[in-house]
């Protein structure tokens, strides 16, 4: 495939920006259009998300299945960018948001870029996978793709639509995850930009949130009606996945079933390895605990087969770690048996009874 048949020319990605201004970012005050964090999030929706999909998804998919003649379903879609990118060399697409302001604007993207193979549906969180049901009743759908979406759903939400995703697939079908936040990282570079955020309760996120660089997000929780459905809203934000969402999903032997664990060249053109992966790894493998090397990155991106052969030594094996040397891993493993003794003393466990009665009370009055 020659990707550079389908760049998108200044003329039409001016028309884009401003179809985008009409509807998915109409609502937005001149203060955060203005903003530098404003100034990006238009851009990447113009067209830089558009070229990521273009020159390293759809590539690093079509590694594992022939596009042609292929049916491609997208659970939340946005403005269309990825959709789009892939719509070039699929048959057609089945593309689904529950927000109407990226439909509107991934309709119009379609539009002028000439796109007719893309069949768009504004859902409700409510109805989404019902309506998917139906939609795509003795149509053989061959892909699903889920860019940057399940990170915004709630856990009830993520585990639902996993299901449904894994059992609506035929046997060769591929479930296809992408640029989604790992939760079991230090940064949250998704939606506070800042330390350990992802990893607070609700309510907390929600105090802490004034102090985000983050445009629009430092000051959501200022109104009184945000302050209701915590849970929900920081959901729809977007907290992280890890690999606990697809054990209790697919099942014990989720990694089984996992073609591409994000360390393949396509991706770590896109995303490099950081030192937060290396000290996640590093824990990890020295742990030896079973959790693939897929669910050991910053950002997550997999594909799942569901007939897959392959075994793990033909996935790619992620780079050196390059910290190894600064630690001294006999003193923390000395340092982890110490507090194991401390976890097993008579005194842990005496302290835990004195103090189970009060983890029963529910409220205190």
């Amino acid at each position: 495939m020659n990707l550079n048949d389908y760049l998108i020319d200044a003329e039409k990605q001016i028309l884009i920006k401003n179809a985008l201004l009409q509807t998915y970012f109409k609502e937005k005050n001149e203060d955060f259009l203005k903003s530098e964090y404003g100034k990006i999030d238009i851009e990447a929706n113009v067209n830089q998300r558009y070229l990521r999909s273009l020159n390293n998804i759809v590539p690093w998919v079509s590694n594992y299945i022939d596009l042609q003649e292929k049916i491609l379903l997208e659970i939340g879609c946005g403005t269309g960018s990825s959709t789009v990118a892939f719509s070039h060399f699929v048959k057609s697409i089945i593309a689904y948001d529950i927000d109407k302001k990226s439909i509107d604007a991934a309709k119009k993207r379609s539009k002028i870029l000439d796109i007719s193979n893309i069949k768009y549906h504004l859902v409700s969180p409510d109805n989404l996978l019902e309506s998917i049901a139906i939609n795509s009743k003795e149509k053989n759908i061959d892909i699903i793709l889920l860019f940057a979406v399940l990170e915004h759903m709630t856990v009830a939400e993520r585990h639902d639509t996993i299901n449904f995703c894994w059992n609506l697939l035929p046997d060769d079908g591929l479930l296809v995850i992408v640029e989604t936040p790992n939760i079991l990282q230090y940064f949250d570079s998704h939606t506070s930009v800042l330390p350990f955020f992802h990893m607070l309760p609700s309510d907390l996120c929600a105090r802490y949130s004034v102090k985000s660089p983050r445009d629009g997000f430092n000051d959501y929780f200022l109104e009184d009606e945000n302050l209701i459905d915590l849970d929900v809203k920081m959901s729809r934000w977007g907290r992280g996945v890890s690999y606990h969402d697809f054990e209790l999903t697919i099942g014990e032997e989720y990694a089984k079933y996992i073609i591409a664990n994000g360390y393949e060249k396509e991706i770590l053109e896109w995303f490099g390895v950081t030192v937060e992966e290396d000290i996640l790894r590093f824990y990890i493998d020295n742990k030896k605990y079973k959790i693939n090397d897929a669910f050991k990155r910053s950002v997550l991106n997999l594909i799942f087969k569901k007939n897959s052969t392959l075994t793990p030594s033909t996935l790619p094996i992620p780079p050196p770690i390059s910290i190894c040397d600064s630690f001294d891993i006999d003193k923390l493993l000395a340092s982890e048996q110490e507090l194991g003794r401390v976890i097993n003393s008579k005194r842990w466990k005496l302290i835990n009874l004195l103090t189970s009665p009060y983890r029963k009370i529910k409220q205190i009055i």
